[in-house]
C-alpha cells in the first residue's frame, strides 16, 4: 500500500524538486558566497544598502537637484571603512561596491600600490558602474570610472563635481602604461558591454 502511494506521489515530488532546483539556479548570485570575514557589521550593513540601491550618485540627482541618501551613504563608507575592508570589497561582485572600494583605496595616502590597483581595474572588463547625476545617468566600465572619474588621469569623461582628486603619484612610465591599456579596453567596449549584459539575470 505504501509503495503504491509512493509511486503515485513520485512524479509530483520529482517535479517539485526540479522546480526548486531551477528556481535556485536562476536566482543564484555570486554575492551569496562573498566572505564577509574581517568586515565590521556597520560597514557590512552600509555596503548591502549601497548595493541594493544599485548605483553611485552625485550630490544632486534629478531636476529638483535633491541629495539622495545614497550619496551620504557613499561618503560615510569612504570615511569609515579601512584599507583592509576596501581591499576585500574590490572583490565584491557589484560595480557599485567595487567603485566605492577603489575610490577608498585611491584616496588613502598611505596606500602605496595605486598603479597595481588601477591595473587590476583595467583587467576587470565585465564590471560596469552605473552613475546618476542631476540631469540623468550613465554606465561605464569600472576602469573608466577609476581612471577618469576618480583619478582624472586622461579626462575623457564629462567634468564631475569632484574637485579633490586623489594623489596617485604615478610615474610617466606608469601613466603611459595605464593610458595604453585603457585605450585598448575602450576599443573593445561594445564587446565588453555585450558580455556584461549576459551576466545580468
Amino acid at each position: 500500500m505504501l509503495n503504491k502511494e509512493f509511486k503515485i506521489f513520485l512524479p509530483i515530488l520529482t517535479i517539485l524538486i526540479i522546480g526548486v532546483l531551477y528556481f535556485l539556479s536562476y536566482s543564484y548570485s555570486p554575492k551569496w558566497n562573498f566572505n564577509w570575514k574581517g568586515i565590521r557589521p556597520e560597514i557590512k550593513d552600509s555596503i548591502k544598502s549601497l548595493d541594493e540601491y544599485g548605483e553611485i550618485t552625485s550630490n544632486a540627482v534629478g531636476y529638483s537637484g535633491r541629495t539622495p541618501n545614497q550619496w551620504h551613504r557613499q561618503h560615510w563608507i569612504l570615511k569609515n571603512a579601512n584599507k583592509e575592508e576596501f581591499l576585500k570589497l574590490i572583490e565584491y561582485p557589484s560595480g557599485t561596491v567595487k567603485a566605492i572600494a577603489y575610490e577608498g583605496l585611491l584616496r588613502d595616502e598611505k596606500f602605496d600600490h595605486k598603479f597595481d590597483l588601477i591595473t587590476k581595474s583595467l583587467n576587470d572588463t565585465l564590471t560596469f558602474v552605473h552613475y546618476s547625476f542631476s540631469y540623468g545617468g550613465t554606465a561605464f566600465m569600472l576602469s573608466d570610472y577609476v581612471i577618469n572619474f576618480i583619478g582624472n588621469i586622461n579626462n575623457e569623461l564629462p567634468p564631475s563635481n569632484i574637485k579633490d582628486y586623489p594623489k596617485l603619484n604615478l610615474s610617466k612610465k606608469q601613466l603611459a602604461s595605464v593610458n595604453n591599456t585603457f585605450r585598448m579596453r575602450k576599443e573593445k567596449l561594445d564587446y565588453y558591454k555585450k558580455e556584461y549584459l549576459k551576466t545580468i539575470k
